[in-house]
């Protein structure tokens, strides 16, 4: 399921960047829009100094929408159990392939391989033991004493 839902915050994260992108391309529009009626005579300074904001702003939110793409496939890597740096591509839901395996399969052999997964059940079964040898030290305790020899004989 993390990785599943990593992979989904790729894909959310890149439609974001190409969000921002075409915002920034309207931005600039806009701005070039403000320089020719300023040129024009039609549109005062602060007019063409708002567009210029609003590029930067729209700037600014891609570089943040790059970085989220960042994150999220460091997250999607660390989620497989690969090196977060890694480079990591991400098919649109119309180019997956279809499953080989059922889906539970897959899921369990992600598990499988997460480090985490196999620290906390050994931590489980250690916790488990030390429950079993606690409820122990609660028993009561029976001592058996035994001998050998010959009962009715002689000396």
């Amino acid at each position: 399921l993390d990785a599943a839902t990593a992979a989904l915050n790729v894909l959310l994260a890149e439609a974001a960047v190409r969000t921002e992108e075409d915002a920034v391309r309207s931005a600039e529009l806009f701005r070039d829009d403000a320089r020719a009626r300023r040129k024009a005579g039609v549109a005062d300074r602060n007019d063409e100094l708002r567009a210029e904001v609003l590029v930067a702003a729209a700037a600014d939110r891609l570089v943040q929408a790059k970085r989220g793409v960042s994150e999220a496939e460091a997250s999607l890597n660390y989620a497989v159990g690969r090196n977060p740096a890694a480079a990591v591509r991400v098919a649109g839901p119309a180019g997956l392939p279809p499953l080989t395996r059922p889906l539970a399969e897959c899921l369990d052999a992600a598990v499988a391989r997460r480090a985490e997964v196999a620290i906390a059940r050994d931590l489980a079964a250690a916790a488990a033991e030390d429950r079993a040898v606690a409820a122990a030290s609660f028993r009561p305790k029976v001592y058996a004493v035994g001998s050998t020899g010959v009962v009715g004989g002689q000396n």
